[in-house]
């Protein structure tokens, strides 16, 4: 009965509320708000290949010269060679180097550095040993853009370039032709660090 009675005050206090909320009046006001809605802004990495491009140009200078042993040839009228040539060879076979150089040049155009490494040279047909050396046998070449602070200023690089040079003081060997092939030299590149 307690809850009844309850139920019943709890009415008649909630509708004599709502009738006073009823029986005022409304005053309408338009108003608006607008929100910003934020976000953070995280600009990724940029993607930058390396891009490598680079020229090895070869240049040589002095003389390098080979004077063969000289075969001399006699007529013979009498004797057991008679009408037959005999040969006789002088020994004096000889390389001669007159400031013999060979300069290597490698150009850089890349956005990243290299190395160059220029090895011995190799031998030739014929060819037993070649003595000599480079100044510098190996090149760290800076990239082309070294002097660009950031590359989407549009500024133009500058080719990077360094050269070697091999000196040859003796070789050892024979050749047989103008113009043989007594040496090469491999030139190694590869990015650098």
């Amino acid at each position: 009965m307690k809850k009844v009675i309850s139920l019943a005050l709890t009415l008649i206090l909630t509708l004599s509320l709502s009738a006073a909320v009823f029986a005022g009046t409304y005053e309408y006001v338009n108003k608006s708000e607008n929100f910003n809605v934020t976000a953070d802004y995280t600009k990724p990495e940029d993607v930058v290949p390396t891009v490598y491009y680079f020229t090895i140009s070869w240049e040589q200078s002095g003389t390098i010269t080979y004077t063969d042993n000289v075969d001399t040839y006699t007529w013979n009228t009498t004797g057991e060679n008679a009408l037959k040539y005999t040969k006789e060879t002088d020994s004096s076979a000889d390389w001669t180097c007159t400031d013999a150089k060979f300069k290597i040049t490698v150009e850089n155009k890349s956005n990243g550095a290299i190395t160059a490494t220029c090895g011995a040279p190799a031998n030739g047909a014929g060819i037993t040993s070649i003595s000599g050396s480079y100044d510098n046998a190996t090149l760290n070449i800076d990239s082309a853009d070294k002097n660009i602070v950031n590359h989407e200023t549009g500024v133009q690089g500058q080719a990077q370039s360094l050269t070697a040079t091999y000196t040859i003081t003796d070789i050892e060997g024979a050749i047989s032709t103008d113009g043989a092939i007594i040496a090469t030299i491999t030139v190694s590149v590869a990015a650098a660090g």
